[in-house]
């Protein structure tokens, strides 16, 4: 998907509004810049969490911050200075729950797909959850070793995806709320 997608519109974003589990994304669009499509969507997945749990003055502090200062600075740079990313079609939301093998061929497949034009390290952001079995550091780096990280390197783009990846958002467990303000 990430070598021979090409976005319709060599933009960011989709032609429809996609899910990831539950949750309307804000895919609907279409932006030139990654930062600006994935500033919406986080910003979209804060307001689920604040509609589900309430206003809490310090969760909205940090993630004005984390809009306003942190997904600026660190994702402009994969598109300035002569650099460029190109819009590849990801999963949206591939972790190994959504993977199988055919038991007859032993092809693999994947399913459950929340799909739109991103960048394509977008997709190792659900890998690094805990809970998911996709999370040791092995997977990440062989995805790298296919899929080199966009320059300016930065390790904290992918963290920044975890840390605020739709799945990691409190709209879909409360219990996450205060552990992201103490990370």
């Amino acid at each position: 998907m990430h070598q021979k997608s090409i976005s319709p519109t060599g933009k960011f974003g989709f032609h429809t509004t996609t899910c990831h589990a539950r949750l309307r994304q804000i895919t609907d669009c279409w932006e030139d810049s990654w930062a600006v499509l994935f500033r919406k969507q986080l910003a979209h997945m804060i307001q689920l969490d604040e509609e589900k749990h309430g206003e809490w003055p310090e969760f909205k502090l940090v993630t004005q911050l984390v809009l306003d200062k942190v997904v600026p600075r660190l994702l402009e740079p994969l598109q300035s200075g002569g650099r460029s990313i190109k819009p590849c079609l990801v999963h949206g939301d591939l972790w190994d729950e959504n993977t199988a093998a055919d038991t007859a061929t032993g092809e693999p497949f994947i399913f459950d797909a929340g799909s739109f034009y991103a960048h394509n390290e977008y997709e190792i952001g659900n890998w690094r959850a805990v809970r998911h079995r996709l999370s040791a550091a092995a997977y990440v780096q062989n995805y790298l070793r296919e899929f080199p990280a966009s320059a300016p390197v930065k390790e904290n783009m992918t963290i920044l995806c975890k840390k605020f990846f739709p799945d990691e958002l409190a709209a879909l467990q409360a219990s996450l709320r205060e552990s992201k303000i103490e990370e």
